[in-house]
């Protein structure tokens, strides 16, 4: 199966407006930047996906591995984070607009996508 990135995937993860904010998770005042973090982890599965079909530089790749260095590093502040989230999560649909097949079906997330969960179950 062919899996088209819909998102527009820059060359440096960390400057795109979204995950430019995957460390603000363990700031104290990161409820201040809820709107900021609605949609990181779609983006994080597009680059994911993009970096599986070797669409990224090898810096973006390098920021990837320091995104989830960070995020599993500090467990506590992603289920903060995210910790409303993902319970409420479609696993068939959740990608839809962001990561679909040539007919415009959604990608179900993968199980190697660790980030859709929280951290008790990280494997």
């Amino acid at each position: 199966m062919a899996w088209m990135v819909k998102a527009e995937l820059q060359d440096h993860p960390k400057d795109d407006s979204f995950l430019g904010f995957f460390d603000v998770i363990a700031q104290p005042d990161a409820e201040l930047y809820t709107f900021d973090l609605d949609w990181t982890l779609h983006l994080r599965s597009a680059y994911e996906v993009g970096r599986e079909q070797g669409l990224l530089a090898p810096t973006a790749v390098a920021e990837l591995a320091e995104i989830d260095a960070f995020w599993r590093a500090h467990p506590q502040a992603f289920d903060a984070a995210f910790g409303d989230l993902i319970p409420r999560i479609d696993p068939a649909r959740e990608l839809a607009g962001w990561v679909e097949d040539e007919t415009g079906a959604p990608m179900p997330i993968p199980a190697h996508h660790w980030w859709w969960r929280l951290s008790k179950d990280w494997a």
